[in-house]
């Protein structure tokens, strides 16, 4: 079972701040933070066309219980708009 913020995301990285320290000193400077952000678009990014569409994104697991994130079934996140064509 995936464990803190894992839960919720792309990535499974349950401290997505902590992962991006490359140098293990307690701290994301700018260059760690801008290096992680790189590599978790490319991950994102399938195709590599720059940018990412919402067919490339992985499936969210349906939260707690089986039950969706907004307390359905259906497991779609009602607060994300569909992108434009």
């Amino acid at each position: 079972m995936k464990q803190g913020a894992a839960r919720f995301g792309y990535l499974a990285y349950p401290e997505p701040v902590t992962v991006a320290d490359r140098n293990l000193n307690r701290g994301v400077d700018p260059a760690e933070f801008a290096k992680a952000a790189s590599q978790r678009f490319a991950m994102l990014d399938t195709n590599h066309d720059g940018k990412i569409d919402k067919a490339e994104l992985p499936k969210l697991s349906r939260g707690f219980g089986g039950r969706g994130l907004r307390g359905d079934d259906k497991g779609a996140r009602a607060d994300i708009p569909e992108a434009p064509q």
